[in-house]
């Protein structure tokens, strides 16, 4: 039995032609690309919010989604079934619901559901926020609830797009070391988003490196920073960044 992800997408949307084929294992792999490139786009169309694309999508063997790909069944199974955590850009948190409210959320109604709440964030570190409404929280303290309210359902999967995008200097520097203690913790395959070679070197992942709708290389960021495959590979991974410390280039 495989672990992790499989993915094959293809279509047009808008103006973006989408042509994309990776596989990805266990932990977090990292989606690394310039705004516009089609990054947000492949994360909502793996959580199931994008429809009229081509292919297939495999989560540790268990088909989410086959447009009919090599004259197999077609298979669609709605963003709800899928059993895959997603946290949006801008994390996604309901302004009129407790933290812990947030969290419960996706895990049904009742007792049992705010339990299951209540332990993700303990796993998380974040159970004196529970009463708190989003905008009384930090936005470090807001990633951890949107991150435990991805995680309380016990998914399969998990896609977080650009989680750090919204910090400033300071907590993404904490918040990108929390995120690589507990993705690793969580041991669920997790797709990463950003456009910030800092958050890859961080969390330590295997890259993904797409511009403008498709895979541009694959592997460890050491290795593809060593032997780049094009012009844009090489610009995008600076072997000077490469070789320094996570969040020192340009965080002076």
């Amino acid at each position: 039995m495989s672990t992790g992800w499989q993915v094959e997408l293809r279509g047009r949307l808008g103006d973006l032609e989408l042509d994309v084929r990776f596989e990805a294992g266990d932990g977090p792999t990292i989606v690394i690309g310039p705004n516009g490139a089609g990054k947000t786009t492949l994360l909502r169309a793996i959580a199931g919010a994008v429809g009229d694309l081509r292919g297939r999508v495999v989560l540790d063997d268990r088909v989410l989604f086959d447009s009919g790909f090599d004259s197999g069944p077609r298979v669609y199974l709605p963003p709800e079934a899928r059993r895959v955590g997603y946290v949006p850009q801008g994390l996604g948190l309901f302004p009129h619901m407790t933290a812990l409210d947030n969290v419960a959320f996706g895990c049904g109604r009742g007792a049992r559901a705010r339990a299951r709440a209540r332990t993700a964030l303990e796993r998380l570190g974040a159970l004196e926020l529970a009463g708190r409404l989003p905008h009384e929280l930090s936005g470090g303290q807001r990633q951890r609830i949107a991150l435990a309210r991805a995680l309380a359902p016990d998914p399969r999967g998990l896609l977080l797009d650009e989680p750090l995008s919204a910090l400033d200097v300071g907590q993404r520097r904490r918040t990108r070391a929390f995120l690589a203690e507990h993705l690793c913790r969580a041991g669920r395959p997790a797709l990463v988003v950003t456009h910030d070679l800092r958050d890859a070197m961080a969390l330590r992942g295997e890259l993904v490196v797409i511009e403008a709708g498709r895979v541009q290389q694959q592997g460890r960021l050491e290795d593809i920073a060593r032997a780049p495959g094009s012009e844009f590979v090489a610009e995008l991974l600076d072997p000077r960044w490469v070789a320094s410390e996570p969040g020192e280039p340009g965080e002076q």
